[in-house]
């Protein structure tokens, strides 16, 4: 199977094709898999007084991670 980075395809003037490797984000990128989950056991270990601070429920989280926010770019090509 082809990863992330892997060429899958020449393209006259040398441009690549790049495979979108889908994925979790342990095996994508596994630092900042690790600074997410250091920054969760400090969240739940420390306390936290800032007035103003929001934590989000899981629901939203599970929303903001899903397919919702995937995007899309508009208009003619090379004029974006």
């Amino acid at each position: 199977m082809a990863k992330f980075g892997d060429v899958v395809q020449r393209r006259p003037g040398g441009l690549s094709c790049l495979f979108q490797y889908d994925g979790p984000l342990s095996e994508v990128d596994p630092e900042v898999a690790n600074i997410i989950k250091k920054e969760k056991s400090r969240q739940n270990r420390g306390l936290e007084l800032i007035a103003s601070e929001n934590f989000t429920s899981r629901a939203v989280m599970q929303a903001l991670g899903s397919c919702m926010t995937n995007k899309y770019s508009e208009g003619r090509p090379a004029a974006r």
